[in-house]
């Protein structure tokens, strides 16, 4: 455990509900709903099998502390500049699928489609 992290990202309860088979949710296990063409791993490192954890769709944000930086964009420039608003967003708002293995090696692997 890292006694210097200062959270950044404030504390949301996951409410999870039932969902129909192939609803465009966010959703817990199961199979994915892919945006695109299936693009699940069925290994890591062509011997470990791995399984699905979990989505996020687009847009999905995390609402950030008082005291934490913004995230920083790309402006019209092309330069970063600090964003305005009082969120995170991951992976600049693509679908997110997140998959594991039984022994935890890796602990998470993240595939993303637009």
């Amino acid at each position: 455990m890292r006694s210097e992290y200062e959270p950044k990202v404030a504390f949301k309860r996951w409410k999870l509900v039932s969902s129909q088979a192939g609803a465009q949710e966010h959703k817990i296990g199961g199979e994915p709903n892919w945006l695109l063409e299936d693009e699940a791993p069925a290994t890591y490192r062509q011997t470990v099998p791995m399984f699905f954890l979990m989505q996020l769709l687009e847009g999905f944000t995390f609402e950030k502390l008082p005291e934490a930086p913004p995230q920083m964009t790309l402006g019209l420039t092309g330069e970063p500049e600090p964003s305005r608003d009082p969120f995170y967003r991951l992976f600049l708002s693509n679908n997110l699928y997140f998959f594991g293995t039984e022994d935890g090696e890796p602990l998470v692997y993240i595939l993303t489609q637009i």
